[in-house]
């Protein structure tokens, strides 16, 4: 007798440490612009991002199995402080 499927749980799943180039490419994504224009040197919050757009991605991550907190980039608005933060996670 073949076992029963089990349903999804909604947990996630763990990842590979977060790379610079892969938020870059997360960022651009939802900010609809080449990640090589991104800044280091520029709050994100300048270059377009809003509350809507960090939830949307702080979920994403999320489910996508990574630990880090919508309330932690928030207050830490620069490219460099978000890799921080998922690498302290």
């Amino acid at each position: 007798m073949s076992e029963p499927i089990s349903e999804p749980t909604g947990q996630p799943t763990e990842q590979p440490p977060m790379t610079l180039s892969q938020l870059r490419a997360d960022i651009a994504a939802i900010l609809d612009c080449d990640p090589d224009a991104l800044s280091d040197d520029v709050p994100l919050t300048d270059q377009g991002m809003d509350s809507i757009r960090l939830v949307t991605l702080a979920e994403n991550w999320r489910l996508a199995g990574y630990n880090v907190q919508f309330h932690v980039l928030f207050e830490q608005p620069y490219l460099r402080q978000w890799l921080a933060a998922f690498a302290e996670n």
